[in-house]
């Protein structure tokens, strides 16, 4: 049970937790790109009635909303017949919120990526804050408008004191070339924000679990070892059905999994663990 889901400042979001069990699942969804014709919906619903008891974040764009005024990706091919209208924009939140609402208390975040991040910068418009306070207005859980990157505190209370996991988010890898952007990344990640216990990244709709086991030197004299997880998440848009053209076969790039990530923190008398993370994948 979530006691509490808030903002502390402008870069961390905590999560605050009772123990249900000895568990507690999150789902993470990234790359949804919703208004597409090619995101997954269906089994994003498949996804949420296997895990009932699992909360959801969503990673970066949620939205694909490529068919605004002037905006050089448009293709009139990809647009749904649902959002043939002049106000283009309040019918992708629209059918966006209709899409959440059976399952919108288990929400605990919707996260920036770079398709909601050209709408603000264009035009002036952030369609995550819209989609969001609409559903606020009916759930029970506050659901967080997170940032492009930032930090999220798991805690679960235990006695006197909490048990904690932090996770540091990134929309988009660090590094940039085609065959280094997830290795390079690592590195990069995990030099600047080493307090993590684990490294999410998203964007480039590809699919990778590095287990690091961390050393560290504690002031007794000790040595002791901690499970860290980098993992490169997947995307729910899928691009490489059917006739081989568009953006992603112009670029040639290689046919990406189609899932969502599953976080398992488990509870134990010794504090709070992260299992292996692991997909579903379509």
């Amino acid at each position: 049970m979530i006691l509490e889901n808030k903002k502390t400042d402008d870069s961390c979001q905590v999560i605050d937790f009772k123990k249900e069990g000895n568990e507690l699942k999150i789902i993470w969804v990234a790359d949804m790109h919703n208004d597409s014709k090619k995101s997954r919906l269906n089994f994003l619903k498949k996804i949420v009635k296997k895990y009932p008891k699992a909360y959801l974040i969503f990673g970066g764009d949620s939205f694909d909303v490529m068919q605004n005024f002037a905006d050089p990706r448009a293709a009139k091919s990809a647009l749904k017949d649902s959002l043939k209208r002049d106000d283009y924009i309040n019918a992708v939140i629209e059918e966006s919120c209709d899409f959440y609402k059976p399952f919108k208390d288990k929400i605990l975040a919707f996260n920036l990526g770079n398709h909601e991040e050209v709408q603000i910068r264009r035009h002036g418009i952030d369609m995550i804050k819209m989609m969001v306070d609409r559903l606020n207005e009916t759930t029970k859980h506050e659901i967080i408008c997170g940032d492009l990157a930032g930090w999220i505190k798991i805690r679960h209370s235990r006695g006197n004191g909490k048990a904690t996991k932090n996770i540091y988010f990134s929309h988009q890898p660090i590094s940039g070339g085609t065959r280094s952007k997830g290795v390079l990344s690592v590195d990069l990640l995990i030099g600047r924000y080493p307090d993590a216990d684990i490294w999410i990244c998203e964007h480039i709709h590809t699919s990778w679990i590095l287990p690091l086991k961390i050393e560290r030197f504690v002031d007794n004299g000790s040595v002791k070892y901690q499970n860290k997880w980098y993992i490169q998440a997947p995307t729910l848009k899928e691009e490489f059905s059917g006739k081989k053209r568009g953006y992603v076969h112009a670029k040639t790039y290689p046919a990406t999994p189609i899932g969502v990530v599953i976080l398992d923190f488990e509870i134990s008398r010794t504090g709070m663990e992260c299992m292996m993370p692991k997909y579903e994948l379509l």
